[in-house]
């Protein structure tokens, strides 16, 4: 039961994203500007009382836009994440268990697979014009074969364990074989791979705002606050540090949950066959 607090790269991840999740829940609430206020007269100011971490090219708070981002920014990549899971774990499941709809689930995977996520990405977003929902609508109709092919590998290779094929035999359901004997075989692989996927759809997401493919201006976010930032960069370099610096930090924090998790299960899971 100590085992995760003896871990300092796990300790060290979960201490971050837990200062990340209170800044994303109640941050704003402390914002001392409005977001979106333009102030002309203080057009790239410094770290000031009035403005910790200085301001933007319209004198915009780069604090109170950070902490107005952060929701929106790790909201919408929890959410990706936890929609490609879904889709990943039922159509792995699914294509696992039934051998009939294997081969068109697989086929249609495979379809998938043969274009790289990004390129894909980018072309739904093309098609369907550049916004945030277009963005999540294209990360989450690309990233899910990943997710898919891995669940379906973790399931065939349950289905072959001593133990399944003892309760198979015995008359287990196949519901009561999935739920007790299958599923909890999904948890760690899968909790590791979510864990490193947040930081993945992060950089992916704010990438894709930095190119004016996902969030639009004025709104509040880390890649458009990169974009708007990116021409000043030699006269006011303070606005690209602030904003790569908080994203940054997210997604170290998220990578040392992921590889604290992969140790941790890694021995449980020797401990345990």
């Amino acid at each position: 039961m100590n085992e995760p607090f003896r871990n300092r790269t796990f300790m060290l991840g979960v201490s971050i994203v837990s200062i990340i999740t209170v800044v994303a829940l109640v941050g704003k609430y402390f914002a001392p500007h409005d977001p979106l206020a333009i102030d002309l007269l203080h057009r790239f100011s410094g770290p000031t009382l009035q403005f910790p971490f200085g301001t933007d090219h319209l004198g915009r708070c780069l604090l109170s836009r950070l902490l107005y981002a952060a929701p929106l920014s790790l909201g919408i990549s929890i959410f990706c994440v936890l929609m490609v899971t879904t889709i990943g774990v039922c159509l792995g499941v699914a294509s696992g268990i039934s051998e009939s709809i294997d081969t068109l689930i697989m086929r249609v995977t495979d379809i998938f697979l043969a274009f790289p996520a990004m390129i894909l990405c980018l072309a739904i977003i093309g098609a369907l014009g550049p916004s945030l929902l277009s963005a999540v609508i294209g990360i989450c109709a690309s990233w899910w074969p990943v997710y898919a092919r891995l669940v379906r590998s973790i399931v065939l290779s349950a289905r072959k364990r001593e133990f399944v094929q003892v309760a198979q035999v015995s008359g287990v359901g196949h519901g009561t074989m999935l739920i007790e004997y299958i599923l909890p075989q999904l948890v760690p692989p899968l909790a590791v791979m979510v864990s490193l996927e947040i930081s993945t759809l992060l950089l992916t997401l704010s990438a894709l705002s930095f190119l004016g493919l996902g969030a639009q201006p004025p709104t509040a976010e880390w890649g458009v606050m990169l974009n708007e930032a990116r021409p000043y960069f030699v006269t006011a370099p303070h606005i690209m540090w602030v904003c790569g610096g908080v994203l940054s930090f997210c997604v170290l924090g998220f990578n040392l949950v992921g590889e604290g998790l992969r140790d941790i299960l890694n021995v449980r899971q020797m401990g345990d066959y």
